[in-house]
């Protein structure tokens, strides 16, 4: 693509899986016009929270975390944001988080995704060559997070980080 294109670029939840999210995003910023916005989400799987079932929710994505980092990617990428846009020169900078939660979604389809997650965990395990007692303790927490999600009692949350900068009118 040509320089200075777009007057909006988005990279949604990709950055993250890439193991240099900094070169995507020189491009990002190389496509966008002068005083032309770039956006990023990307998760924050550190962050999963809910309850009940707390504690092996915590221990199952820390675990997931863990296999993902041995693989070269990095799904607690969100509160990056800001040091990622500014680290390329935007300005203009704005952090939002996204909790999407069995309560402002349907629980069955957040349930879903989350068991998505347990066979993409089996993917970056076996491409990091990690151990599967590890894998078994993130399917145990992602298990855990679905029979939350889907209890009507309880609440699940899975946040995700927004973040956007203006490209300068000026070289930076």
């Amino acid at each position: 693509l040509a320089d200075n294109s777009f007057d909006f670029v988005a990279c949604r939840l990709s950055l993250q899986i890439f193991h240099q999210p900094e070169k995507i995003l020189h491009e990002l910023v190389r496509i966008c016009r002068p005083g032309g916005r770039v956006y990023i989400t990307n998760e924050m799987l550190g962050a999963v929270v809910g309850y009940p079932n707390t504690q092996a929710i915590r221990d199952g994505y820390q675990a997931f975390l863990e296999v993902s980092r041995q693989g070269g990617v990095d799904l607690d990428m969100g509160p990056k944001g800001r040091y990622l846009l500014q680290s390329v020169g935007l300005e203009d900078i704005t952090i939002s988080q996204i909790n999407v939660s069995n309560t402002n979604s349907d629980p069955t389809e957040l349930a879903r995704v989350v068991e998505l997650w347990i066979r993409v965990a089996w993917q970056f395990g076996a491409a990091a060559g990690a151990d599967a007692a590890l894998h078994a303790d993130v399917e145990r927490g992602l298990r855990a997070h679905m029979e939350t999600i889907l209890n009507e009692q309880g609440y699940a949350v899975w946040p995700i980080i927004a973040a956007s900068g203006r490209k300068p009118f000026r070289a930076s």
